[in-house]
């Protein structure tokens, strides 16, 4: 059985001017950690308790808020935006926003990097470990029409068409 989530994530676009650059929005639920990298040198986060996630999925019921959030990562229901000129960009969802500030110096740039390609790893590795637990089940016989046998045992055979009959459908070619 699969353990808590440690990783949300998927790629999104982010739009400059003219040009677009892939990101890698993730969200990391033992921190309450929310975040986007290019995986190169550039790493925005924020931390965003349940209080704010219920804000930004505007307002609902706090019993739904955890449930709601790993639906909309998991449809790709978050943008992310150009920020003001302080460096950050913002995550969009239906007209409420949160700004992601740029993480700070290279070094811990390259921790949150390396600790992303960790945990997508880990979570790959569980998965395929599931996945290959699963591979005895019992596979499906798949049975052709004409090979079904009725309660006697015996082999049905395919008889003739029935239908309107013409003149000449007794003529062979």
């Amino acid at each position: 059985m699969l353990q808590q989530e440690r990783l949300l994530c998927y790629w999104t676009t982010l739009k400059e001017g003219e040009d677009s650059h892939r990101f890698l929005f993730y969200w990391i639920p033992d921190s309450e950690l929310l975040g986007a990298s290019d995986m190169l040198g550039r790493v925005y986060e924020t931390t965003l308790d349940k209080k704010g996630r219920q804000g930004l999925l505007r307002n609902m019921a706090m019993d739904m808020v955890d449930s709601k959030w790993k639906r909309t990562i998991g449809e790709k229901g978050f943008r992310l935006e150009k920020g003001m000129e302080d460096g950050s960009i913002r995550l969009l969802y239906i007209g409420k926003s949160v700004h992601l500030m740029e993480v700070q110096g290279e070094g811990r740039k390259r921790e949150r990097n390396a600790d992303l390609i960790t945990r997508l790893m880990e979570e790959r590795d569980e998965l395929k470990g599931a996945l290959s637990g699963d591979s005895k089940a019992e596979t499906v016989k798949h049975v052709s029409p004409k090979a079904t046998t009725d309660s006697g045992g015996k082999r049905r055979k395919v008889g003739k068409a029935v239908g309107a009959r013409f003149d000449g459908d007794d003529e062979v070619l």
